[in-house]
């Protein structure tokens, strides 16, 4: 049954597997054209497909366009606000959700037999969460809905990514799911994972990067001529190796990944940090990233059972961490919990720090004192990693975020300054 379903597979290019060095990498598919650096200054982002609701009002497209760089939105939460949007800020892009590699739970004989990618047992692959069923992008099969035909996934996948953005005006697609999740079995209802052919093998990371999430991302950039922010990036253990890893060779065929649990896990305790070691990966991964031209966007998700104040000290030490890493072209978004992203702001988010006057390839390059330090132009980053509390002499005066001039910090245990002049 395997052979039959998987007779039409197409045989894709294999890209080499990379983890992206500083500087070594291709140029940047259409990243130029629409992604503004983010060298300078303080820019946030905020997924709001994460939650329900939509834009339902000038003032409310205004308030989240002067105060987010990066927006990633369905194009029913958009609600046609996007020229209003980059009028009120014209730094401001859009992407817009589809997903990748998922039909939707209704859409189980929608498509061509084909499409759809199998089990061992030649069974139909749907989500433990949703009930969503994962695709096969190699298969080209013919497939003709409202005057439109389509020759397989990707090219659905691509087409339905354009519609979209000439439709609404937004700047490029936020394509989800284009990571290794559905090859761990307990994604999957039943424990079920797809495979590679006819005889059962399962696919490797590396294969599934190449041969089936990285050609869907590569297709929506040529056919739309727009961004696409990839899904599939993790966090900086993933991206350079792991079990599911290295998810860095999703930025050979997408202008950039979403690093969904940077830093943290949704639900780990609050109070669990990075060890010093793991809080260099992650921030490392910012710099070399920015360095090959890609952009990553580092979510930072604190949805579990903490106070406000633990909240803000995961803010302020992510926010503080990202400015370290950050060398042009990464994206900061901190989601305190799963209902308060459109609403969520913060006086750190304005602070005027101006440019870096320091860029190190290797994060290690910024520790001075027992901490990490990295100077602006306007102002001065510190972050403490570690478990202990470090005072630090600054030189000069600064200013902190709450106002007071100071010429020392102490900066306690897992935690980040952001001062300016």
């Amino acid at each position: 049954m395997l052979r039959h379903l998987y007779r039409a597979a197409v045989a894709v290019a294999a890209l080499a597997a990379l983890v992206l060095p500083a500087g070594a990498a291709a140029a940047p598919l259409y990243q130029a054209d629409v992604l503004p650096s983010t060298t300078s200054g303080i820019h946030i982002a905020s997924s709001l497909h994460m939650q329900r609701g939509r834009i339902t009002d000038l003032a409310t497209a205004q308030r989240l366009a002067t105060s987010r760089d990066d927006l990633f939105l369905s194009i029913g939460q958009l609600n046609g606000y996007s020229a209003a949007m980059h009028q009120a800020n014209p730094r401001l892009r859009l992407f817009l959700y589809v997903n990748g590699m998922f039909s939707q739970q209704d859409q189980g004989s929608t498509f061509p037999a084909g499409w759809y990618m199998r089990a061992a047992d030649g069974s139909k692959i749907r989500s433990r969460g949703w009930g969503n069923y994962l695709m096969d992008p190699r298969v080209h099969q013919s497939y003709t809905a409202g005057g439109q035909t389509y020759t397989g996934w990707s090219d659905y996948v691509a087409r339905s990514c354009r519609a979209q953005l000439v439709q609404s005006g937004a700047d490029g697609c936020f394509l989800d799911m284009l990571g290794t999740a559905p090859l761990a079995g307990e994604y999957n209802m039943g424990g079920k994972v797809p495979v590679a052919d006819s005889a059962g093998t399962r696919f490797t990371t590396t294969q599934w990067y190449q041969k089936i999430t990285g050609p869907v991302a590569t297709l929506a950039e040529q056919i739309s001529g727009r961004p696409v922010i990839a899904n599939g990036i993790g966090n900086g253990h993933r991206y350079y190796g792991g079990t599911f890893g290295p998810s860095s060779q999703i930025l050979q065929t997408a202008s950039g990944g979403d690093a969904e649990i940077w830093m943290r896990g949704p639900a780990s305790p609050i109070t669990a940090f990075p060890t010093p070691a793991a809080w260099r990966t992650e921030v490392q991964m910012l710099s070399d990233s920015s360095a090959a031209n890609r952009a990553i966007l580092a979510t930072v998700k604190t949805w579990t059972t903490a106070t406000h104040a633990q909240r803000e000290r995961w803010r302020r030490f992510t926010l503080a961490s990202f400015l370290i890493g950050n060398r042009g072209h990464a994206m900061f978004e901190f989601s305190p919990s799963n209902t308060m992203i459109w609403t969520d702001s913060s006086p750190l988010y304005s602070l005027a720090i101006g440019s870096p006057l320091e860029t190190h390839s290797e994060v290690a390059g910024y520790l001075r004192g027992g901490v990490y330090q990295r100077v602006f132009s306007a102002g001065r980053v510190i972050v403490n990693p570690s478990g202990s509390a470090v005072t630090v002499p600054l030189g000069s005066v600064y200013r902190t975020a709450g106002g007071a001039l100071v010429t020392k910090i102490t900066v306690r245990a897992h935690n980040g300054v952001i001062l300016t002049t």
